[in-house]
């Protein structure tokens, strides 16, 4: 998917290189240098959006106006406001080093973008636009623009010379007015200025490195009528040839890129343009080392050549070397020099977009502590420094030995319900996992059989107290005695079976959950007497077990034969709260959970929440403190104890 920041810089680009072949044109028909100023600097203007330009210098505390379009007679005119607020703030750019200032003059906000020309010692010249309002994004696109306007202005004040200037006051302040004499250099610079916008409008709109390094090297190349161009990236003070013109792919271990590559490295070293030519007259500097370009030339037979290093604003970024190119004068110099200092930059940003950002991170952290342990061996300083700090912390520091575990709350006792005669399940009144109190019914046996004898038996009473009541009328002692012996024994059997209609109701001994299995699909059918029907767990008794794998459980054996050993678990149905529990003992005998091999490490629930309804199944995790160790042991016991064990196999 493209990205839209890219292809919304690289319209903008595309828009700015199109207004800058409009400046070239007028600058091609201009015929001394006050026609190509102001040529420029209106169409700058009308480029970037700006109010007004102007070329300030300053040296030794006072503010000079070199030029400036719209321009004003300082003889008899005053400076226009717009003027006078960049000269005044000229100042603070210097001291902050910015390009972007608000004046806040007026409603709505005014900047300053100053773009620079050259500083030296307490000297400095640059190009200053004024622009009104516009957000930060805007306002860097017109610092990208000036740059080129700059880039314009320069090449083309090489056309022309300086033959006056005035002197006059702008706010309190010495400011010097200075003007240029036409010049007929023909149009030899402008077909130069002309190459350098058309190879930037090239480069500009390429959104990665490759592309953009490629395009470099082949139009200056095919403008400059070049046999090889090469560009080369320097990394850590040594090239690396990244880009040859008219070539897509190539190998570093060919002994022509090596060669090429030693050139480059050779003005890398120097810090300075290095030129090795067949002609006499044409080189640059008698002291300028130039070894690796006479090598070269002699093996490939090449005439000229030439390494221009490329400075980026962390220093030397690039090379570009430059074979059998055109005849050094002046103006062809001046032109790839204009060309590789405004596509560095350009590079640069590419090249930092395509990094990892761990190597980003990396490469500030090294900047950043370059100061404090050298410029030499910096990476392997700092990776030492953080590697022994680490072990030395990690040895010191101890940490509490936790073991975590899969845990079940189960019941320790429980209570079965079990049917007192032979009968038929009448009602059931429970199912698994409901809540019951102490009394609670949990179901009915059919009473049917039981109330037939209890009616039986009534009646069995009542006639033998009438016959005793009789008998005693009539005198008849023995059989009275007889008959209210018999009345004993019906109310004795209409007691036992009146308690065994109350046992036709199961009630819960217990407060606690119903852990049996489910009743209601067997209800009318017949039962045993014995046989189980409900089990109860006691809501008092529970307790947790966790399943331990077996690797942990000797740090926890060891752990109790010290003290207590206390831990925390929560719970799946539960997760927002941590309750506490204490070992009580590590079961003898070894279970498999799945896959894992482990011990049973049973314990006492300490504490839980009042209103929290805890279960016998309800399943969740287990943190077990046993212990202290150092974060190092910590870190590496389970790794170093499978390490002991395959070196005890081999071994």
């Amino acid at each position: 998917m493209p990205n839209p920041t890219q292809d919304s810089s690289t319209t903008a680009a595309r828009r700015d290189v199109h207004r800058l072949d409009g400046l070239v044109s007028a600058l091609c028909s201009a015929v001394n240098y006050e026609q190509r100023f102001k040529a420029l600097c209106e169409l700058g203007c009308e480029a970037v959006g700006a109010v007004g330009l102007a070329v300030l210098a300053r040296q030794q505390g006072q503010v000079s106006i070199i030029r400036s379009f719209p321009s004003f007679d300082p003889q008899t005119g005053e400076p226009p406001a717009w003027l006078l607020a960049l000269a005044r703030c000229y100042g603070q750019i210097l001291a902050e080093n910015g390009q972007i200032v608000s004046l806040g003059l007026e409603t709505g906000g005014a900047f300053g973008v100053f773009v620079p020309f050259f500083a030296t010692g307490d000297a400095s010249v640059t190009l200053a636009a004024y622009v009104m309002g516009g957000q930060q994004l805007h306002l860097q696109g017109v610092a990208d623009t000036l740059q080129l306007v700059r880039s314009s202005l320069y090449l083309a004040e090489r056309l022309g010379q300086t033959d006056a200037s005035t002197e006059h006051t702008l706010g309190g302040q010495s400011v010097t007015s200075h003007a240029y004499a036409p010049d007929n250099a023909g149009s030899d610079g402008c077909n130069h200025l002309l190459n350098v916008v058309e190879i930037l409008g090239e480069v500009q709109p390429c959104t990665r490195f490759f592309e953009a390094a490629s395009t470099l090297c082949a139009q200056v190349a095919r403008r400059f009528g070049c046999r090889r161009t090469v560009l080369g990236r320097a990394r850590d003070g040594h090239i690396k040839a990244v880009a040859l013109d008219q070539m897509e792919s190539f190998s570093r271990g060919t002994r022509g890129v090596r060669l090429m590559e030693e050139v480059m490295q050779e003005a890398l070293e120097q810090d300075r343009m290095v030129l090795y030519s067949e002609e006499e007259g044409e080189q640059l500097d008698p002291q300028t080392i130039t070894r690796a370009a006479r090598e070269f030339a002699a093996i490939t037979g090449a005439r000229r050549v030439l390494s221009l290093p490329l400075r980026t604003p962390q220093g030397q970024g690039f090379v570009l070397l430059v074979v059998d190119g055109p005849a050094l004068d002046p103006q062809h110099l001046d032109a790839l020099m204009l060309v590789c200092s405004l596509a560095a930059p350009r590079l640069h940003d590419l090249q930092l977009a395509e990094e990892f950002p761990l190597k980003k991170a990396w490469q500030y952290c090294l900047m950043r502590s370059a100061d404090v342990f050298g410029p030499r061996r910096t990476g392997l300083k700092l990776a030492t420094a953080l590697v022994g700090i680490f072990l030395t912390l990690s040895l010191i520091v101890s940490g509490s030995v936790v073991v975590v575990a899969p845990l079940t709350v189960e019941g320790v006792h429980s209570y079965t319900h079990t049917a007192s005669t032979d009968s038929y399940l009448h009602e059931v009144l429970v199912r698994p996992g409901d809540e019951v109190k102490k009394g609670d019914v949990l179901g009915r046996l059919d009473t049917a059989e039981v109330g037939l004898e209890i009616a039986a038996l009534e009646a069995q009473r009542d006639i033998h107290q009438n016959q005793a009541g009789q008998y005693l009328q009539e005198g008849k002692d023995a059989e009275a005695s007889i008959a209210r012996l018999e009345a004993d024994r019906a109310e004795l059997n209409l007691a036992w079976a009146r308690q065994r209609m109350h046992m036709m109701e199961l009630r819960s001994s217990v407060d606690g959950f119903v852990v049996s299995e489910d009743m209601l699909p067997r209800l009318g059918q017949p039962v045993r007497r014995g046989q189980e029907l409900f089990e109860v767990t006691d809501t008092a008794s529970l307790r947790v077990v966790a399943h331990v794998h077996e690797e942990d459980v000797s740090d926890i054996s060891r752990s109790m034969s010290k003290g207590e050993v206390r831990g925390e678990f929560t719970l799946t149905a539960y997760p927002d709260l941590r309750m506490f529990f204490t070992v009580e003992r590590v079961h003898p005998y070894a279970t498999v959970s799945g896959t894992e091999n482990g011990f049973e490490v049973r314990g006492h629930i300490d504490t839980s929440p009042a209103t929290l309804s805890l279960r016998p199944g309800m399943e969740g995790q287990a943190r077990i403190t046993a212990g202290k160790a150092s974060l190092l042991s910590l870190w590496t016991r389970k790794a170093v104890n499978k390490l002991r064990l395959l070196m005890w196999r081999w071994l």
